[in-house]
């Protein structure tokens, strides 16, 4: 996975890798100031990965922080 693209075009605040967790086995987690999902398509486009994404907003992510910093791996 190409965490450079992820932070080039989507300027998250973090990236976490959950093997599992809210969001399902193996999510990648993009945490961002605001909603970015009109930017997904061309992100998907460009990277090549075997996992799912979840693009949280800082605010959401707060609410589910304790349980992804617990059982999560932060790529960034």
């Amino acid at each position: 996975m190409n965490i450079e693209v992820l932070k080039e075009m989507l300027k998250p605040e973090a990236v976490y890798l959950m093997k599992e967790g809210p969001f399902g086995d193996n999510t990648v987690i993009v945490v961002v100031n605001d909603s970015m999902s009109d930017k997904l398509e061309d992100i998907m486009e460009r990277i090549d990965v075997d996992y799912d994404f979840a693009v949280i907003t800082k605010s959401e992510f707060e609410k589910i922080k304790e349980v992804v910093e617990e059982s999560g791996e932060k790529l960034w």
